[in-house]
């Protein structure tokens, strides 16, 4: 019988040392103040970032919860100071499905968001642009540049005038007379007076210029708004030649979250669907002048891998070894704890043994998210039981199952899209697994225990490899032998652990 809880949860957790509890955030966004703090590097990590520095198109690929995005936030930081670089995570503006035009103006939107954000401070390096280059410089601000940026834009450029001691622009330039005369007044339509004065290097464009080399055919007269140009590769070519020109080495974009897209609703097959169009648009990922950084669900890559040049380009699986999964997890209670606990071992009792370990991190199957939720069960077990500050193998063992049974297996398993509520998702196969009890078998051993027709057997053990549930892995005879590949499941079958899919 557990003894009466005298305290609160964390009131028990700070009994450890912490001054917060370390296990009760599972993403990088949640914990942006401290991320540098928080990130480990894991022994494979260098030649990311050679790669990165190197400006090859990368696929960072894992499963979730295994710190792509954590990746993706140190790599970032590690931009050298002529790259630009910028981030997209909200796809929304994305049609389903979406052209290349549609994403070739998501990369305008971004490189001139960026740019001129950057400009803003290194004005000197529009003087290294001919006039045709200007007014393309000119028409990408009144076409591209984010109305939702543009107050941010306002903001720096008021920065950098108190910086040098400039009180008030208005004050100092009649600075719509340059602009005017490209056409901006009518045509960039911001709200702010200082973006228009800020640029004022840009000098007037002559009345019936031609602007061929950027606008084939259109003739460009001052007093008339600017045509839109079509969205093709090469004039995004032309625009990176821009960058290029303007002093900066190359465009970094990168694209996380991709498969979190609402409306994909977790289907695998929909998000490779989805995503396709970026991952081969061979031209585009071998752009010396653009690096393409593409986080992404590895399940949904299997669907493209016979599609992608992934040989082409850098392409990283992440999942984490024991070390580094310790090395991690003794970094994060450091850093919870402020120096006081830096070994995780400390935490455990003496009985515990290496043994009782090694489940831990079996179950966390290279995972970091994943060791986060284990722990948190394993401290809310010891606390329901008696409050003592060290955690105990018996907290071990309910934490585990606890874990397993209560995990989401949605989030790694995905499901079609307008599937009935009875139809066969990961849940039906688990239970399938779970009765035959076995963590290797033949086709007819399963066939056997489950009491699947024949007929289905074939269709069942394709969607269970296919989801990663079980891989074939030998040969008897002419039987194949198959073998459970998470953790998880096995743990089950050995502890007589129930996995159901919660109903509301």
């Amino acid at each position: 019988m557990s003894q009466a809880r005298t305290t609160t949860f964390d009131q028990f957790a700070s009994g450890f040392g912490f001054e917060k509890f370390p296990f009760n955030q599972y993403s990088t966004e949640n914990e942006l103040q401290i991320r540098e703090k928080l990130f480990y590097s894991p022994s494979e990590y260098s030649p990311i970032i050679e790669a990165f520095s190197s400006g090859q198109t990368m696929l960072i690929l894992g499963n979730r919860g295994t710190g792509k995005t954590a990746l993706l936030y140190d790599i970032k930081d590690k931009a050298n100071e002529n790259t630009l670089v910028a981030w997209v995570d909200d796809f929304a503006a994305l049609p389903t499905p979406f052209s290349s035009e549609d994403f070739y103006k998501i990369i305008l939107k971004k490189l001139v968001e960026q740019l001129f954000l950057r400009l803003v401070i290194e004005k000197k390096r529009i003087k290294k642009l001919g006039n045709d280059e200007k007014v393309l410089l000119v028409y990408l601000l009144k076409t591209y540049f984010p109305t939702i940026s543009k107050t941010v834009l306002v903001q720096k450029i008021e920065e950098v005038s108190q910086f040098w001691g400039i009180p008030t622009l208005k004050k100092i330039y009649n600075f719509s007379r340059d602009l005017l005369n490209y056409g901006v007044s009518s045509a960039i339509q911001l709200s702010s007076d200082a973006v228009r004065q800020h640029f004022t290097s840009l000098p007037a464009v002559p009345k019936d210029i031609v602007l061929r080399s950027y606008f084939p055919e259109i003739k460009y007269v001052a007093e008339q708004p600017f045509e839109e140009q079509p969205v093709t590769y090469d004039f995004i070519v032309r625009c990176l030649n821009l960058i290029t020109r303007l002093g900066y080495s190359r465009f970094t974009l990168i694209l996380d979250k991709i498969d979190e897209d609402s409306r994909l609703v977790n289907d695998a097959e929909e998000i490779a669907n989805f995503i396709q169009p970026v991952l081969t648009d061979n031209k585009l990922l071998l752009n010396q002048e653009l690096q393409l950084i593409v986080s992404l669900w590895n399940i949904p890559f299997s669907f493209l891998a016979d599609q992608v040049r992934s040989q082409k380009h850098f392409t990283s699986y992440t999942k984490w070894e024991r070390d580094d999964l310790e090395g991690a997890l003794n970094k994060r209670i450091d850093t919870f704890s402020n120096g006081i606990v830096s070994d995780y071992r400390e935490i455990f009792d003496d009985h515990v043994t290496d043994n009782d370990f090694a489940g831990i991190f079996r179950l966390a199957n290279g995972n970091p998210r994943d060791l986060w939720h284990i722990l948190k069960y394993i401290f809310h077990a010891q606390y329901k039981n008696n409050n003592q500050m060290k955690l105990s193998v018996v907290a071990i063992i309910q934490g585990l199952s606890e874990f397993v049974r209560e995990f989401n297996y949605y989030e790694y398993y995905p499901r079609k899209v307008g599937s009935r509520e009875n139809s066969l998702d990961v849940y039906s196969y688990v239970r399938h697994l779970l009765r035959l009890g076995k963590k290797e078998f033949t086709r007819s051993a399963f066939q056997e225990a489950t009491g699947v027709s024949g007929g289905s057997v074939n269709n069942y053990f394709g969607q269970m490899q296919r989801m990663g549930l079980i891989i074939e892995f030998d040969r008897k005879g002419t039987s194949r032998i198959y073998k459970i590949v998470d953790p998880k499941i096995e743990y089950a079958i050995d502890n007589g652990v129930n996995i159901s899919r919660v109903t509301t």
